[in-house]
């Protein structure tokens, strides 16, 4: 039995919080198939409470909280909003890396969690940060 925190309509307005705060259309970046996976598997996520989004007076608010427990990574990972610096910074320290390194900069920034500590994150952990990270860099 699936343990759920919230109802699938409740997720599904937490995950459109996201698409409508940045004003994003994730089928124009990617496949309808990637696109109906990263809604599935995150409107989950938020379901079991493992991603928390939520709007107020300092702009949008998006929380993970893991499954699991890490030694230097805290148990909540908090996401700042999305501005090109972010993006700018990922390119440019990702230099020519791989995209995957890229995205662990992105990240990094984003949560001021050391890009080398997140490779850490185990299973759902690291997908719902790959989820996350991939949407939010379409902002």
């Amino acid at each position: 039995m699936d343990d759920y925190k919230l109802s699938e309509e409740s997720a599904t307005a937490q995950y459109d919080l996201i698409l409508s705060y940045y004003r994003l259309k994730p089928e124009r970046a990617m496949s309808q198939v990637q696109s109906n996976m990263f809604r599935a598997d995150l409107t989950d996520s938020i379901r079991r409470g493992e991603i928390e989004v939520d709007i107020g007076e300092n702009g949008i608010s998006i929380k993970q909280n893991l499954v699991r427990t890490y030694k230097k990574i805290p148990s909540t990972i908090e996401y700042r909003e999305v501005g090109g610096k972010a993006k700018q910074i990922a390119m440019k320290l990702g230099g020519d890396s791989n995209e995957y390194d890229k995205m662990l900069v992105f990240v990094g920034y984003l949560t001021g969690i050391d890009k080398t500590l997140l490779p850490e994150l185990l299973s759902v952990d690291n997908r719902n940060m790959e989820r996350l990270s991939t949407l939010l860099f379409l902002a």
